[in-house]
């Protein structure tokens, strides 16, 4: 009754389709009174296209992202007990506490591409990595951008940079990238879809895999970030003479 219905929706096609974990392929037979529509239906093999609980990989990413958390809240406890030094004042406490859980938020956002492709899941990734890549640079080069102001000053022009102004433009960098996001969501959202493929003995192979119908939003997402990365390196060569006092 399930095939019927769907098929029923579908119009009958006569071309193979995929449906509920089934392969159905329907034919039209003809022999003077007879007017029959022939279906065959039998289970669909599938391919994974995602990475799921008991698996090796599964677990290894699992540890890595462990690992990653406790080294970054094992540095941050290190620099609370420290920061009353001058080294740490200077670095600004704060500011360094915010890059080390943006740093925890990219540790994180890994959990996301794990388990099975499905709406949810599909929707969160783009949102999840993106925004916690853009955190995490935003917060690094803001801050060189602060030394490059201060110690490249030629001009030799007071300059006032405190820990708000600091946040006020991360915040704004981070903006930008909700803005591509919510952008991207609304008008073309990465969704769970099902791929035809064919397997090593030339049978047909079904992939659940998220994608959205065009690339233009990755795109968009993808040139920003480039954006992003080649103001880090322009900041990195002009700051590379300053002392490291």
């Amino acid at each position: 009754m399930t095939v019927s219905r769907f098929l029923e929706k579908e119009g009958w096609p006569e071309t193979l389709v995929v449906n509920n974990g089934s392969y159905i392929q329907v034919k039209n037979y003809k022999d003077g009174k007879l007017n029959w529509d022939i279906v065959v239906v039998m289970p669909a093999d599938s391919a994974a296209d995602n990475i799921m609980p008991g698996t090796g990989m599964y677990t290894g990413i699992l540890v890595i992202v462990l690992i990653g958390v406790f080294i970054n809240i094992v540095v941050m406890v290190i620099m609370m007990i420290g920061r009353k030094k001058n080294i740490w004042k200077a670095a600004q406490p704060m500011f360094l506490l915010a890059f080390g859980f943006s740093s925890i938020f990219v540790n994180m956002s890994t959990l996301a591409f794990l388990g099975e492709n499905n709406t949810a899941t599909c929707l969160a990734r783009p949102w999840v990595f993106n925004v916690a890549f853009t955190s995490l640079f935003a917060i690094l080069f803001v801050k060189v951008h602060r030394v490059n102001s201060l110690f490249n000053n030629k001009k030799m022009k007071k300059v006032r940079m405190g820990p708000m102004v600091l946040f006020t433009r991360v915040s704004m960098i981070i903006l930008v990238e909700v803005v591509i996001q919510v952008a991207w969501t609304i008008a073309d959202p990465n969704a769970a879809v099902v791929e035809l493929g064919t397997g090593p003995q030339g049978e047909w192979v079904e992939t659940i895999v998220c994608k959205s119908t065009t690339p233009a939003f990755a795109g968009i997402a993808i040139g920003f970030k480039a954006m992003l990365i080649i103001w880090g390196c322009l900041l990195a060569w002009k700051t590379r003479n300053v002392h490291g006092k």
